[in-house]
């Protein structure tokens, strides 16, 4: 009896051993290891019956530079890539520093200007309707 158990014991032991064997030989030829997400906002939104365009713009501010008070026509998204940029919207100003990101509605009055000492890169996403304008500069 013992000798069976041994046996048995031996058995599944070289089994384990083949089973990692082949697990790591397939990770060794599945090549380079995939990114790793870092930031992934959710942001809920909601989409009439309608057709829309998805807009992507990869913006540079230099020190200084911005955009007065402006609309969008169409829900936006924008991350900060690089630098700094201050956003200024409902009476409020916001430091918005690399990571950080936030939403603007269609129709949202705001502005945004680098007020830093380096160059402010920004990811915009627009999702907008057929025809719509990305961008309003509100006159005064």
């Amino acid at each position: 009896m013992k000798t069976v158990k041994q046996m048995f014991c031996a058995v599944i032991l070289t089994l384990l051993m083949m089973s990692v064997a082949t697990a790591e030989e397939k990770m060794s030829h599945a090549g380079p290891q995939g990114p790793t997400v870092v930031y992934s906002p959710l942001y809920p939104i909601t989409v009439e019956n309608r057709e829309y365009e998805m807009h992507t713009f990869i913006m540079d501010f230099q020190p200084g530079a911005g955009m007065p008070d402006h609309i969008h026509g169409g829900p936006v998204l924008v991350v900060v890539l690089s630098g700094e940029i201050v956003l200024m919207e409902k009476n409020s100003k916001r430091t918005m520093k690399v990571g950080d990101s936030w939403t603007e509605a269609a129709g949202n009055v705001h502005s945004v200007v680098n007020s830093g000492t380096t160059t402010c890169r920004v990811a915009v996403n627009m999702l907008l309707p057929k025809g719509a304008e990305a961008t309003t500069i509100i006159k005064k």
